[in-house]
């Protein structure tokens, strides 16, 4: 497997994390703790799923940490959607990066399509 760095996937994923976290610098403050900060944590976990999964040994353990990629996309979709409803985020620009997500979301099931049948 090549370095996780060099994947396409893991390279996105990194921009989309920079790009959601600069929108929750928009949202009020007093969600830093609660809204800002679970999404935050959720969008992160992405990139450093892929990466820590990458260090294991064998396609069956990487599988694994990018399942936990594919439920955290999840996670950051349901919260981009609380922070529109409460009006923190503008519909065109949730809708953009909803889009944004669904797409990487299928490269990242298609990496874990390749790792399964490596594994066998």
């Amino acid at each position: 497997m090549s370095r996780y760095e060099d994947l396409i996937v893991y390279q996105l994923a990194r921009k989309l994390s920079a790009r959601v976290r600069a929108i929750t610098k928009r949202f009020p403050r007093d969600e830093r703790f609660e809204l800002t900060s679970q999404l935050r944590r959720a969008v992160r976990s992405v990139p450093t799923n892929i990466a820590e999964g990458s260090g294991h040994q064998g396609p069956r353990a990487f599988a694994r940490y990018v399942r936990i990629a594919l439920g955290s996309f999840r996670e950051t979709e349901s919260l981009l959607g609380d922070a529109c409803d409460d009006g923190y985020l503008q519909e065109e620009e949730h809708v953009s990066v909803r889009d944004d997500i669904r797409h990487l979301r299928i490269l990242t099931f298609r990496l874990l399509r390749a790792l399964e049948k490596a594994a066998g």
